[in-house]
């Protein structure tokens, strides 16, 4: 059985690392000159394991970067995390991951409910809890969508974005140039 060389997630494309698979320390040199672009592009260093990759494609984050703002006196916030992740044959491809954070309490995306019952638990009343958490969800949408469009162009300049043209029954596949 064989399997795709490459494990996306998020990303719209496959965002291809290239380099001399020869030289032992050529992807750590194009991981490091990856990240140098993203800090030039106001990203911060990260430097920990994927959370929740899977085994046969381990990856790490090594960069990041954050909006947030303030609704009703609580800190809303988006992080998008670059992920770097090894081929399962050779290379290896960046891609993306976002976390939400809304009272230090949301997992996932948040939802105007959501917001809504954290509001309410730090004593605002249901009806200006539920306008608020609209403003929320308003606020994450936006983030989210400019944070993801910021990433993706970024990581468009830095690698070799691929697009899966065939998927074969047994898992492999066939990238192109996107």
């Amino acid at each position: 059985m064989g399997t795709a060389n490459f494990y996306n997630k998020n990303a719209s494309r496959v965002f291809a690392l290239e380099y001399d698979a020869e030289d032992e320390f050529a992807g750590e040199d194009a991981v490091a000159s990856v990240v140098e672009c993203l800090l030039a592009e106001g990203y911060e260093r990260e430097n920990a394991p994927e959370v929740g990759g899977l085994r046969s494609y381990s990856g790490s984050y090594i960069a990041s970067r954050a909006l947030s703002s303030v609704i009703a006196g609580i800190e809303a916030r988006v992080e998008i995390k670059i992920v770097c992740r090894n081929g399962y044959y050779s290379h290896g491809n960046l891609d993306w991951e976002l976390v939400y954070c809304f009272d230090d309490k949301i997992d996932g995306c948040p939802t105007v409910e959501g917001c809504r019952e954290i509001l309410e638990y730090c004593g605002m009343n249901a009806g200006m809890a539920l306008i608020q958490g609209r403003n929320a969800v308003k606020f994450f949408e936006s983030a989210t969508k400019r944070l993801i469009t910021e990433a993706e162009k970024t990581l468009e300049g830095v690698t070799t974005p691929l697009v899966v043209v065939a998927r074969f029954s047994n898992g492999e596949a066939l990238y192109e140039r996107a």
